[in-house]
């Protein structure tokens, strides 16, 4: 019995030993970085406290330099004031997000397709829970 346990040990010790190895595939790309714009404006739903809506524009996107597992989306890509960000969880050609923003909460996901575009498909609630969902295409400028 003893003989068992030691070999199951070494077993799963030996594959502990293996996986540990395997090199890290969840880090954001450097594909990420730059300056973007939208293929369309995304228009933010109006509240009353919000009377005018605010519109998209040009971003940046850039590796958070303190987890490379995230990219950080500012600028007015989702219009955002320039003063606002994204903390998205990414890997090479994917990431996601789920963040409060003002009134807004901010969710979706984004997908490199080559190194010159990012597909975004986006949820915008209001602090009043109306929400309206986009799917838009970013260009590098």
């Amino acid at each position: 019995m003893r003989n068992k346990f030691i070999a199951i040990f070494s077993v799963l010790l030996a594959l502990l030993t293996f996986s540990a190895c395997e090199p890290d595939n969840t880090l954001a790309s450097s594909d990420w970085n730059g300056n973007w714009k939208l293929n369309e404006e995304i228009i933010f739903p109006q509240t009353k406290t919000n009377i005018k809506s605010a519109k998209s524009s040009s971003g940046t996107i850039r590796i958070d330099p303190n987890d490379e597992r995230k990219i950080i989306i500012s600028g007015e890509l989702f219009g955002l004031s320039s003063s606002e960000s994204i903390s998205a969880s990414a890997t090479s050609s994917s990431a996601s997000f789920n963040q409060k923003v003002g009134i807004y909460t901010l969710e979706g996901t984004a997908t490199l397709s080559g190194k010159d575009q990012i597909k975004f498909q986006i949820k915008i609630t209001t602090e009043n829970n109306n929400a309206a969902s986009f799917s838009r295409i970013a260009i590098r400028i």
